[in-house]
């Protein structure tokens, strides 16, 4: 791992159980987990969306799909965001925190550009997952909207924070979205969470366990003492 580099999914596991994070990412302890219904049914219509998206041509990966990913994707079709402009799919990013030697990395599902409201949307696909309840408080969001207005660059564009906003958009039988806006104040916030969580992270020498509910799924309850 290179130390310099942070994803979301790191700084996430951090806040969550500094214990977890030292068994990841600094002992580098993995192993392969069994894919969950739920997760094969997510990972297919990502792989749809993302052909869709880039006008491929997928009749014939839904000829033989499961009822329920068909059933899925025709919820997806009727999507308002499909009427947007797409700028990027499944777009990997790697950029700067602030004036510093840390470098954000991740994957937004699908970059969005909407004409009539002049606003520029990440969009993430959900599947069989409740979404966050306060999105103001998102860590993701948080993450997500600092890197991609930081990334504009690379994209070839040009917007202000206010002009960015990010989408969970839940794919069920009751479609779900919910967005959270940007803005210059909260760009500057966000920024300092997160040099605060690198800072803590990499000031740590001792990797302490936070006990709590999500010990009982964490895949190293069983080492952690």
């Amino acid at each position: 791992m290179n130390e310099n580099i942070y994803s979301q999914h790191q700084l996430s596991m951090w806040k969550d159980c500094p214990k977890r994070y030292y068994f990841q990412y600094i002992k580098n302890i993995n192993w392969l987990e069994p894919l969950s219904e739920s997760n094969i049914i997510g990972n297919n219509l990502h792989n749809l969306m993302y052909y869709y998206l880039n006008d491929h041509k997928i009749d014939h990966l839904l000829k033989d799909a499961d009822p329920k990913i068909i059933e899925l994707w025709q919820t997806c079709l009727n999507l308002e965001m499909l009427s947007k402009q797409p700028l990027a799919t499944e777009y990997k990013f790697l950029t700067r925190l602030a004036d510093t030697n840390y470098w954000l990395q991740g994957r937004v599902d699908a970059f969005f550009y909407d004409k009539a409201k002049n606003k520029y949307i990440i969009a993430d696909w959900k599947t069989g997952k409740s979404l966050p309840k306060n999105l103001d408080n998102n860590f993701q969001c948080l993450f997500y909207l600092y890197s991609m207005h930081k990334s504009q660059k690379y994209l070839n564009l040009s917007f202000a924070e206010e002009d960015l906003e990010f989408q969970f958009i839940k794919i069920s039988d009751n479609t779900e979205i919910k967005s959270l806006s940007f803005s210059k104040e909260q760009s500057v916030e966000y920024e300092q969470t997160m040099l605060n969580v690198i800072n803590n992270i990499v000031n740590t020498y001792d990797f302490v366990r936070n006990p709590g509910q999500k010990c009982k799924s964490c895949k190293f309850e069983a080492i952690c003492g």
